[in-house]
């Protein structure tokens, strides 16, 4: 009897401790690390795709955005304060093309839109290996920076666009984040032009 008392106090501990490790890991997500988003729309490239937050700036993600926006910024690098299409930015994610001027430049005039994160992708469209760590530019705006940040492969920020292009439409259908941590990657519906 006793050891099965203390059998059940153990197991609830386990129990406690993994569902408060998982919120962790859906919730809770810290600075500079490897998260995943998924595209719902357009359906040619529905998959998941890996993102690397911002080394030591920007807000972490505490709540999922589901089914949210993914718009591609005009003009694409978003150094300067006017983005042509800022009025899509509402609450939505934005997409830049990394290059033109710091990290925290496009971040902070994204954000002055209301966009509720944002997703810079490498300017080498042919990328699908190359991880670049999106650090403060030293003028200490970085801590200005109220919404997360997030860094993507160029292949696949080139290809989310021409597929948003190609279908007339403004913006892709996201989910971010999206929980992996339990899965093998050989289960993840992952571009086939990456290399995980």
């Amino acid at each position: 009897m006793w050891l099965m008392c203390r059998y059940k106090k153990l197991l609830v501990c386990f129990i406690i401790t993994f569902s408060i490790w998982t919120a962790d890991l859906i919730q809770g997500h810290g600075l500079n690390e490897q998260l995943w988003f998924e595209v719902l729309f357009p359906e040619n490239v529905a998959y998941t795709y890996k993102i690397r937050s911002a080394r030591d700036f920007g807000e972490i993600i505490s709540t999922p955005l589901h089914r949210v926006n993914l718009v591609p910024v005009e003009p694409s690098e978003a150094c300067g304060h006017v983005i042509d299409n800022g009025h899509l930015l509402q609450n939505q994610v934005a997409l830049v093309t990394r290059g033109g001027c710091s990290f925290v430049t496009k971040v902070l005039n994204v954000e002055s839109y209301g966009a509720a994160a944002v997703i810079i992708s490498d300017y080498d469209a042919d990328s699908v290996t190359l991880w670049i760590d999106m650090v403060d530019d030293g003028t200490n705006r970085g801590r200005d920076v109220e919404i997360p940040a997030f860094y993507m492969l160029g292949k696949d920020g080139k290809m989310i666009r021409d597929a948003i292009k190609s279908r007339n439409t403004v913006a892709a259908v996201i989910n971010l984040p999206v929980n992996h941590t339990t899965v093998s990657t050989s289960y993840i519906n992952q571009p086939p032009w990456d290399h995980w």
